[in-house]
This record gives structure tokens, sequence and C-alpha cells, in this order.
């Protein structure tokens, strides 16, 4: 992207990228964003932006996961404990700044009894973090059903699932072969043995449940090669060049240099 990376920008270009593709807003099953407000809005930011198109288009919700690498980030914005460790800074400075002080903390520790040493330090800014954690994570507290439906068919209770994968569940939970293999702990592969005639909804559901990102890990990494390539040596390369490298740097397929080799019937001479 150039210039400005609002969150009205960005949604620009998934717009853009989903109308290259032929892909239709109603595919999307859902968003894995970071903490940044052009990204997380609820109003500008691109999550915004995408729950108001998919309400324009009468188009249920979709599922936005905050990424879990950043969570430890959320954790140390949203959370000031400065106020816990400056005591208990100055604390340890206090013991360890004197002989005497050190030995008489020891036999101290020694004298009590170890049931009472943890001692609770409560403030105000834990219930404030408490909140804002599930205002994050609410999403996933209203999917938690199909979470749990799609981790375990055979454990769930009919009546609890939707409509249309009853039937199919009530014929899965009666398959003893499809039972072993779902013991087997696979759930991607368990789910692809089904067979397709019997099980076309369940097999839908299942391939929502498994496309979920919970991280923006793979976006993250492209971004630390895109920088890697595009160096301040090298910033004289176009965007198709850009790109064309990161396909490369992006893919897991090896070039078969020997072949490339035997294809070519003269090869550049230096003068």
């Amino acid at each position: 992207m150039h210039g400005t990376t609002t969150g009205k920008d960005i949604f620009m270009e998934v717009q853009k990228t989903l109308q290259d593709y032929n892909l239709q807003w109603n595919h999307v099953r859902s968003v894995t964003v970071d903490g940044g407000k052009n990204m997380a809005g609820g109003r500008k930011g691109l999550v915004g932006q995408i729950r108001t198109q998919l309400e324009d288009l009468q188009i249920p919700g979709a599922l936005f996961i905050y990424c879990i690498i950043h969570q430890q980030a959320l954790c140390g914005k949203d959370l000031d404990i400065s106020c816990v460790l400056k005591p208990v800074v100055s604390a340890v400075n206090f013991i360890w700044g004197n002989a005497l002080n050190h030995r008489q903390f020891q036999a101290f520790l020694e004298e009590i009894d170890s049931d009472f040493c943890d001692l609770p330090y409560y403030t105000a800014i834990i219930r404030d973090l408490k909140t804002h954690f599930l205002e994050r994570f609410s999403d996933l507290d209203r999917t938690e059903s199909d979470i749990l439906l799609f981790q375990n068919p055979f454990d769930c209770n009919l009546d609890d699932v939707p409509v249309e994968l009853q039937l199919e569940l009530i014929d899965l939970q009666a398959n003893d072969l499809l039972k072993e293999k779902h013991r087997e702990g696979k759930l991607v592969e368990f789910y692809r043995c089904l067979p397709d005639p019997e099980f076309p909804k369940l097999k839908k559901f299942a391939a929502g449940m498994a496309s979920l990102f919970g991280t923006t890990y793979v976006c993250e990494q492209t971004f630390s090669k895109m920088k890697y390539v595009k160096s301040t040596h090298r910033t004289r390369l176009t965007d198709d060049q850009l790109k064309a490298i990161l396909l490369i740097g992006c893919s897991n397929s090896k070039p078969n240099i020997d072949d490339i080799l035997k294809a070519k019937r003269q090869f550049h001479k230096s003068h």
C-alpha cells in the first residue's frame, strides 16, 4: 500500500482483492487483526468497516479474532502495574543494599509459615484489564458452542446444535469407525475422511471452523521478508519485482536447479 493506511484504506484494498479473485463477502468466515486502531477500531477501523459492509449486505456477522501474539502487548498497554512494581523494587533494593538487612530478611522468611507469605496486592487495574479482555474476546464467547462442536462432534447435545446439522450428527455419532478415527486426535484429517454424500453440511461447517486463524503470524512473516528484501540498498525495486520476490520467498516449493540449467542452451559469459 502507498500513502496512508487508515481503516478505510485497508478496507478498500481488501474489497479490491475480493473483486480481483471473484470472491464474495458471504464467504468471509473470520477476520484476524492486531490491536492497532486502524485494524481493530469498532467504527473507522477495518473491523468496523467490514461489519458495516456485512450489515448493508444483510450477511450474518463474521467472527473477529484478535491475534494471539499481540495479547501480551495488549496486556502491557492496558495494565499499568507501576504502583505494584515501585514498592517491590524499593523493598528489594533496601534488602540487597545492606548485608545485615539481607540476613534479617532471610531469618524472617524462615520464621514465618509459607502459607502466610502469599499476601494479595489488589488494585482496580485488574478489574479494568478483565473488562477489556472480555470485550476483546466477546466474539469467541458467542461462538463457544460451535468451537466445542467442531472439537468433538460425538460429545454434544443435538438439541443445542444448528437444525441443519442434526441429522448428519445423528448418523455420525452412530458410526463406530468414524468415532475411532476421531479418537486419533487429528481433527482436520478426521473431517477430511468423512464421505461427502453423507456429511456435506458437517464438512462445510468444519471447513469454516478449520479456516479460522488465531494469529496474524503469516502476515507478520511476510512483512519481515519484505523489509529484508526491500532494504535501503534495494530501494529501486518496483512493486511487481517485489511481489515476484516475495512469492518466491514465501513459497514452500524448491526449484530444481539441475533441470533449469539443463534447459539452458547457452549461458551468459563475462567479457
